[in-house]
């Protein structure tokens, strides 16, 4: 069990720390949707379906967030930055391993092994900032990594449809582990722990006084519930994308790739106008704006019209999840100081357990009725958030 973190000092803002995180977490975010504007192109090649390739999607949501609970305390027992340092190490190998899958469920097995390593970085990054920025800067401070884990997400999504099309989808695999491995050795030279702090290996006793402290306030399961539906609402059409352009003659992983990368542009234009709306709007309306936004924007994407209008759909949509989601993620670092790694990281899984189950829903629901219920269906949950959300959790 780690010793009390350190209060970090006032008005500290540290910059480095934050663009040596933010190289990690572009690492991570660069495959997390990197498979999805190339479902079609992985269905012809291995003779599945659309809906079973978008299942990729699941496997790498699941095990990002079955291994929270066990990465969380040994962050936070080991050292955070140990662990961020590690599994930018191991993303790299099993994003190589990827390359050379020779058939689908080698490639089910892979991926899911990628989310799990996956999971040790960006969970544990946004708690290390937790660790070393006060509260009152801590929003503006994670929206500043987040940018970059925006941009991995945006520059993976948007490359994915024209390497595989150019390059194959081996390509795409490839390119992601270049990214990681060069994270990697970058991380490892950089990034320090904090001095002062005692580490030992976890042990059962100081695991569950940690699941105590996080579970004992009564403002993480609720947490946890409403970001699991964030993330089921906002994600799940994404593995689809590109096979609703096609079945409405409007493109293919290209486009998707374009598509999804518009809603990265939107999240970077969040994370330069965070400190503006933090001041002046208070988490509760963030998360109501975003919440209704959100829902008006995937109404408007079903409304039958050229593509590339969608870009701008999906970059107004980027920008007012994270209106949502900084705001939770703000509130995930707080609920348990003493384990905030575990915090973190169960706000994660659930995250990512949302995120895991969104293409599964959202494929049955499309199964039934068609595209436009399964994204009005999506809408849905995310009004159900903003009306609810803001009246169960803390408004500072």
């Amino acid at each position: 069990m780690t010793a009390s973190p350190a209060s970090p000092a006032p008005g500290a803002y540290p910059t480095r720390l934050i663009v040596i995180l933010g190289l990690a977490g572009f690492a991570s975010a660069f495959t997390m949707r990197a498979t999805d504007p190339v479902v079609p192109i992985l269905a012809d090649v291995f003779g599945q379906t659309v809906g079973t390739v978008a299942l990729l999607s699941t496997a790498y949501g699941i095990t990002y967030a079955i291994g929270q609970p066990i990465l969380g305390p040994i962050g936070d027992a080991l050292g955070k930055a140990r662990m961020i340092s590690i599994a930018t190490a191991a993303l790299a190998v099993a994003l190589a391993l990827s390359v050379f899958a020779p058939n689908f469920e080698s490639l089910v097995g892979l991926r899911i092994l990628t989310g799990l390593v996956a999971g040790g970085i960006i969970p544990l990054s946004l708690a290390a900032i937790g660790d070393r920025v006060e509260l009152a800067t801590r929003p503006i401070a994670l929206g500043r990594f987040i940018s970059a884990v925006i941009l991995g997400q945006m520059v993976g999504g948007a490359s994915a449809g024209v390497i595989a099309e150019q390059f194959g989808w081996q390509a795409v695999f490839g390119s992601a582990s270049v990214v990681a491995a060069i994270a990697a050795v970058l991380v490892g030279l950089k990034l320090r722990p904090r001095q002062g702090v005692v580490r030992q290996w976890p042990n059962r006793a100081g695991i569950a006084q940690s699941y105590r402290a996080v579970l004992s306030n009564p403002r993480a399961l609720v947490l946890y519930g409403c970001v699991a539906l964030e993330g089921a609402s906002m994600f799940g059409g994404f593995p689809y994308i590109a096979d609703f352009l096609i079945s409405h003659g409007g493109g293919g992983p290209t486009e998707a790739g374009l598509l999804i990368g518009g809603f990265g542009v939107g999240g970077i234009v969040f994370s330069v106008i965070v400190g503006i709306l933090i001041r002046r709007l208070g988490p509760a309306a963030l998360i109501r704006i975003g919440g209704i936004g959100m829902a008006m924007m995937l109404a408007v994407l079903v409304i039958p019209k050229p593509w590339f209008i969608d870009i701008v759909t999906l970059m107004v949509c980027g920008c007012l999840f994270y209106f949502m989601h900084n705001m939770f993620q703000t509130q995930a670092t707080e609920l348990a100081p003493t384990a905030r790694g575990l915090a973190v990281s169960l706000f994660a899984a659930a995250f990512f357990v949302g995120n895991a189950m969104g293409p599964v829903l959202f494929g049955l629901t499309h199964a039934a009725f068609g595209y436009p219920v399964a994204f009005l269906a999506s809408g849905i949950g995310l009004l159900v958030l903003a009306v609810v959300a803001p009246r169960v959790l803390p408004n500072k």
